[in-house]
């Protein structure tokens, strides 16, 4: 395995008035063998390709361009704004695609205030990793929920909820409601842990954001 023992980030400056250039230098300095340093995809694509966030400004632009323009023509006006293919400085300062203009052009077309659109549209933009994710579903249907987990959420309930042996019940409690929103929490007891009592402390499991609170709906969401 290969470690990369440090990395060091050089800003450069025009040599005219030490003006800072929209470049920066990392270099990566490894235990042993140099290797390749790779851009993760994004956390939602099905292709492995490097993931470059748009800056929030060229997104915002964007999105006021495509209200009178086509995706296609705004695309194209964003990169030659940026210098063109060969000239421009960073690709946070143009669209990634035309598929992603489509998507502003989409998105500006919503429902406002529609809270699952939102959510939708950051899972998106975020760039999540297979370990990092939180959000696993979200389901927009005629009764909308959305669960939230950890993997290690999932790993602790597979160990101590799954053992015929020794294990620990697994709670389910509806009762919080934030606006318009119920939070459905589920608990476990950690049987690798003990409080100064000498318990087995609680901790919180999968979390189930919905409309409805009724165990119809937190059953079919579960199932779906």
């Amino acid at each position: 395995m290969i470690f990369v023992r440090h990395s060091s980030y050089y800003w450069l400056f025009t040599d005219s008035n030490d003006k800072l250039h929209d470049l920066a230098v990392v270099q990566y300095v490894f235990d042993g063998k140099e290797k390749e340093v790779k851009v993760r995809p994004h956390g939602n694509s099905l292709r492995d390709r490097p993931y470059f966030r748009t800056s929030e400004l060229v997104k915002a632009r964007l999105k006021e361009q495509v209200k009178s323009h086509a995706p296609k023509e705004v695309f194209y006006n964003s990169l030659e704004e940026s210098g063109g293919l060969l000239s421009f400085t960073s690709v946070a300062n143009h669209a990634r695609d035309i598929k992603q203009v489509q998507n502003l052009k989409q998105n500006s077309q919503e429902k406002p205030d529609d809270d699952f659109v939102e959510l939708l549209q950051m899972l998106k933009d975020d760039n999540r990793t297979p370990e990092s994710v939180f959000v696993r579903k979200v389901d927009n249907s005629a009764d909308p929920c959305v669960v939230l987990t950890t993997n290690q959420q999932l790993y602790d309930l597979e160990r101590f909820c799954c053992n015929p042996a020794m294990f620990s019940i697994l709670g389910v409690d509806p009762t919080f409601n934030f606006g318009k929103y119920y939070v459905t929490l589920t608990t476990y007891r950690n049987l690798l842990l003990r409080t100064k009592e000498g318990n087995h402390p609680v901790r919180i499991g999968p979390i189930l954001l919905h409309t409805v609170k009724s165990q119809e709906v937190i059953m079919n969401c579960r199932r779906r």
